[in-house]
């Protein structure tokens, strides 16, 4: 499975930008779906247990299977976004817990939790900008196979 293409798919399935979800990723496993932290999150994606359990996904499945890990980091993001209406703030709940944000109404003031939803921002950034060259340069692609004739646009001396 290409985990990247799949990321993308899961990512506009939920309705969530696709820098986002690809940059949470990055930022949380750097694309390792075997990833375990101290914790005890789990995968590509991070997902508590508990938090596992509450969104209706065996932690035990999800440990050994990245299209679940993709699913329930997906599930969860948009969960939080739906409460918040604001990405920063759901990335902050995704993070550092729902009851946090709610408590500081926003991003929580803990280091950790701020400099997180930066590098995802700006993760997202980055891959926001790949994704728009790789359609452009489909586009072009495309465009150019559906030409039958090609006209050069300079002239010869």
């Amino acid at each position: 499975m290409d985990l990247y293409k799949r990321a993308m798919e899961v990512a506009r399935q939920y309705g969530i930008p696709e820098g986002i979800f690809l940059g949470l990723i990055e930022a949380e496993s750097s694309w390792n779906p075997n990833a375990v932290s101290v914790a005890g999150a789990i995968g590509l994606t991070q997902i508590m247990p508990s938090t596992a359990k509450l969104l209706g996904y065996n932690p035990q499945k999800l440990k050994y299977d990245p299209e679940l890990q993709l699913e329930a980091g997906a599930k969860y993001l948009k969960e939080m976004y739906e409460e918040f209406q604001c990405w920063e703030e759901a990335l902050a709940a995704y993070n550092a817990g729902p009851h946090n944000v709610k408590k500081y109404h926003g991003v929580p003031p803990f280091p950790e939790t701020e400099r997180y939803v930066q590098k995802v921002m700006a993760l997202a950034e980055k891959y926001q900008k790949e994704i728009s060259k790789g359609k452009k340069k489909q586009k072009q692609t495309a465009k150019f196979e559906n030409k039958k004739t090609v006209i050069s646009k300079f002239k010869r001396k």
